[in-house]
């Protein structure tokens, strides 16, 4: 899962080079990323739902500049 993270990234950063992961934490049941824009976010909870199946979640902040994705999968 953290490959296709990461060639989400590498394909996001080919089209628009400021926008990279900033933090990504795993640990055995659960992974922490913060990316520098909410639609790099969004592109990595569609694919990994896309290629895992699961129930995927999307809070923005009132002014759409913050977001917290939730990808999970029983």
């Amino acid at each position: 899962m953290l490959r296709l993270v990461r060639s989400e990234e590498e394909r996001e950063r080919s089209r628009h080079p400021l926008q990279p992961i900033m933090v990504m934490r795993d640990g055995p049941a659960q992974a922490h990323i913060s990316t520098t824009d909410v639609h790099v976010a969004r592109r990595i909870g569609e694919a990994l739902k896309h290629a895992f199946q699961g129930a995927l979640e999307g809070r923005y902040s009132r002014d759409e500049s913050f977001v917290r994705v939730k990808w999970t999968r029983d």
